[in-house]
Protein backbone atom coordinates (compact mmCIF):
# COMPACT_ATOMS: atom_id res chain seq x y z
CA UNK A 1 0.00 0.00 0.00
CA UNK A 2 2.96 2.49 0.67
CA UNK A 3 4.15 2.10 -2.80
CA UNK A 4 1.01 2.65 -4.20
CA UNK A 5 0.63 5.72 -2.15
CA UNK A 6 3.75 7.01 -3.13
CA UNK A 7 3.64 6.71 -6.48
CA UNK A 8 0.28 8.43 -6.18
CA UNK A 9 2.06 11.22 -4.65
CA UNK A 10 4.72 11.09 -7.43
CA UNK A 11 2.19 11.24 -10.50
CA UNK A 12 0.45 13.98 -8.76
CA UNK A 13 3.68 16.53 -8.26
CA UNK A 14 4.76 15.10 -11.86
CA UNK A 15 1.98 16.59 -13.54
CA UNK A 16 0.81 19.59 -11.20
CA UNK A 17 4.65 20.57 -11.43
CA UNK A 18 4.85 20.22 -15.15
CA UNK A 19 2.33 22.16 -16.89
CA UNK A 20 1.53 19.31 -18.95
CA UNK A 21 -2.20 20.01 -19.25
CA UNK A 22 -1.60 23.46 -21.09
CA UNK A 23 0.33 21.03 -23.94
CA UNK A 24 -1.34 18.95 -26.54
CA UNK A 25 -1.09 15.33 -26.80
CA UNK A 26 1.81 15.66 -28.97
CA UNK A 27 3.79 17.94 -27.05
CA UNK A 28 3.29 15.67 -24.06
CA UNK A 29 4.40 12.74 -25.82
CA UNK A 30 7.42 13.97 -26.64
CA UNK A 31 8.13 15.64 -23.19
CA UNK A 32 7.50 12.52 -21.68
CA UNK A 33 9.05 10.30 -23.93
CA UNK A 34 12.16 13.03 -23.03
CA UNK A 35 11.40 12.03 -19.42
CA UNK A 36 11.57 8.32 -20.21
CA UNK A 37 14.92 8.68 -22.02
CA UNK A 38 16.60 10.44 -19.60
CA UNK A 39 15.96 8.88 -16.42
CA UNK A 40 16.85 5.68 -18.58
CA UNK A 41 20.31 6.79 -19.30
CA UNK A 42 20.52 8.10 -16.05
CA UNK A 43 19.71 3.93 -14.29
CA UNK A 44 21.66 2.74 -17.47
CA UNK A 45 24.33 4.76 -16.41
CA UNK A 46 24.48 4.24 -12.84
CA UNK A 47 23.98 0.44 -13.33
CA UNK A 48 27.18 0.39 -15.99
CA UNK A 49 29.33 2.70 -14.03
CA UNK A 50 28.71 2.92 -10.27
CA UNK A 51 29.86 -0.31 -8.81
CA UNK A 52 33.12 0.89 -10.51
CA UNK A 53 33.35 3.74 -9.07
CA UNK A 54 32.78 2.08 -5.53
CA UNK A 55 35.19 0.26 -6.08
CA UNK A 56 38.08 2.63 -7.20
CA UNK A 57 36.90 4.94 -4.17
CA UNK A 58 37.06 2.02 -2.24
CA UNK A 59 40.99 1.03 -3.34
CA UNK A 60 41.87 5.20 -2.82
CA UNK A 61 40.51 5.24 0.88
CA UNK A 62 42.61 2.02 1.69
CA UNK A 63 45.53 3.51 0.01
CA UNK A 64 44.79 6.69 2.25
CA UNK A 65 44.25 4.83 5.17
CA UNK A 66 47.14 2.28 4.84
CA UNK A 67 49.82 3.55 2.23
CA UNK A 68 49.44 -0.15 0.10
CA UNK A 69 48.03 0.46 -3.06
CA UNK A 70 45.33 -2.77 -4.11
CA UNK A 71 44.74 -2.83 -7.56
CA UNK A 72 44.99 -6.31 -9.54
CA UNK A 73 47.92 -4.41 -12.16
CA UNK A 74 49.81 -3.23 -8.84
CA UNK A 75 49.58 -7.03 -7.93
CA UNK A 76 50.83 -8.23 -11.44
CA UNK A 77 53.65 -6.18 -11.88
CA UNK A 78 55.05 -6.83 -8.23
CA UNK A 79 54.77 -10.43 -9.02
CA UNK A 80 57.19 -10.31 -12.09
CA UNK A 81 59.55 -7.71 -11.01
CA UNK A 82 60.03 -9.45 -7.60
Amino acid sequence: MFLISLFKQIKYKYYVTLPLYMLTKSERLILNAFFFVLLWMLFTACYMYFPTHVRVIAQRTYYYYAGVQVSPIAAETAKQVG
